[in-house]
C-alpha cells in the first residue's frame, strides 16, 4: 500500500522534493554569479524566497496534501469495502419486480 503512514509518506516527499529543489538551483532563489543562495530581504540580490522559508512552506503544504489524500483513501475503503454501512441504505425495488394489477 502507498498511503500506509502519512507522516513517512509526507517525509519521503518531501525530501524528495527538497532534493529536486536543491539540485535544480532555481534563478528565485541562487545567485549563479556568485555561486550562494540570496539572502533574505528586497533589494538586489536578495529574495523574499529563501531556502529556510520554502522548506517550511512546503513542508506544511506536503503533508497536508498527504493528509488530504489519507483520509479520502481510508473513506472510500470504509464506504465501499465495509458491507455494515449498507444496512442504512434504504431498499429500493427495482421497476422490474413490481408486479402490475
Amino acid at each position: 500500500m502507498i498511503f500506509s503512514n502519512p507522516l513517512f509518506d509526507s517525509i519521503k516527499f518531501y525530501i524528495l522534493v527538497m532534493l529536486i529543489l536543491i539540485f535544480i538551483k532555481p534563478e528565485f532563489m541562487y545567485s549563479k554569479k556568485n555561486k550562494k543562495y540570496k539572502k533574505f530581504g528586497y533589494k538586489k540580490n536578495q529574495t523574499l524566497y529563501t531556502l529556510p522559508i520554502l522548506s517550511i512552506l512546503i513542508a506544511i503544504i506536503i503533508y497536508i496534501f498527504v493528509l488530504l489524500i489519507y483520509k479520502l483513501n481510508s473513506n472510500k475503503e470504509k464506504y465501499i469495502s465495509c458491507p455494515q454501512y449498507l444496512q442504512y441504505i434504504p431498499y429500493i425495488p427495482q421497476i422490474s419486480n413490481i408486479q402490475k394489477i
